[in-house]
């Protein structure tokens, strides 16, 4: 053989022997490189990216605003997604709180409403492990309402709260 060969044979051997080394070394002797990459990877995801990114951020609220039409008062929380709540009277029946899921607000707000017989409307951070947005309204004495959505605004219409205009 000639000297090129021999020397060729030699570097050829050299580099492949830190790699049969440190297969050797590990913990999974004998395991090819992509079964033990198989063994760590964590179970598959089974939501798109839209989802997820949804899920992550928390909404926000925007703008809480009052409106009368036609002898009932309008409370509309915006936000920034879909609002999840829940709603209850009081046991005074004069308060009517509604908790947003997973909703955050920037500052605590105050509406003062005074018409009809709704007082005002507070809005504030309730809790914030799991995040929820508590918004008040308080009333004179006891109404019926109803809460309707539409897109990304949660709209509290009181019946019978005033005279209409």
């Amino acid at each position: 053989m000639c000297k090129t060969t021999i020397l060729l044979l030699t570097l050829l051997t050299l580099s492949l022997s830190p790699i049969w080394a440190i297969e050797q070394q590990s913990s999974f002797i004998g395991t090819p490189y992509a079964a033990r990459d198989r063994i760590s990877e964590p179970p598959p995801v089974k939501m798109s990216f839209h989802q997820a990114s949804k899920e992550q951020q928390p909404a926000v609220i925007r703008n809480i605003t009052v409106a009368r039409d036609k002898g009932a008062v309008e409370v509309r929380i915006e936000g920034s997604q879909a609002p999840q709540f829940t709603a209850t009277l009081r046991s005074d029946q004069k308060r009517i709180v509604i908790d947003l899921a997973n909703t955050g607000m920037s500052h605590p707000r105050r509406v003062a409403v005074r018409r009809g017989d709704v007082q005002d409307v507070e809005g504030s951070l309730y809790l914030v492990n799991p995040l929820v947005t508590r918004v008040v309204v308080n009333l004179t004495r006891a109404h019926a309402y109803r809460l309707l959505t539409s897109g990304n605004t949660l709209t509290l219409r009181i019946e019978d709260a005033g005279p209409a205009e």
